[in-house]
C-alpha cells in the first residue's frame, strides 16, 4: 500500500507542477523521484497503457489499477497536449485497390 500511495503521489504532484507536459518529461520527473515508467503504443502511435514500476518497492502496477484517473487514457490528454484531438481520431489510411494489368510485349 505505501508504494501506491508514493506512486500516485508523484504522479499527483508532477501533474500539478507542469501545466504543459509531455510523456518524456512525464517520464524523466517519475524516474528522479526512483519510479520507472513503461509506455504501451498501438500501432498508430496512441497511448493504449502505461505501467509505474516502484524502484524502491520493486511494486510493478499498471496505471489502471491505482485508478482510474492513472490509466492512459485518463492521462494520454494530459501527455500529449498538441495532439489532444487528433491522438483519439486517427484512422488508418485506406488505399485504393491494385489494379493489374497485362501487358501486350
Amino acid at each position: 500500500m505505501e508504494s501506491r500511495k508514493r506512486i500516485r503521489t508523484g504522479i499527483n504532484e508532477i501533474l500539478s507542477r507542469f501545466s504543459e507536459l509531455t510523456i518524456y518529461r512525464f517520464s524523466l520527473e517519475l524516474k528522479i523521484q526512483g519510479i520507472e515508467t513503461r509506455i504501451k503504443k498501438d500501432k498508430y502511435g496512441k497511448l493504449s497503457g502505461i505501467t509505474f514500476i516502484d524502484r524502491t518497492s520493486g511494486l510493478t502496477i499498471v496505471g489502471s489499477e491505482l485508478g482510474t484517473a492513472y490509466s492512459a487514457t485518463a492521462l494520454a490528454p494530459r501527455l500529449y497536449p498538441q495532439t489532444r484531438k487528433s491522438v483519439f481520431s486517427i484512422r488508418p489510411v485506406k488505399r485504393p485497390a491494385k489494379r493489374w494489368r497485362k501487358e501486350n510485349k
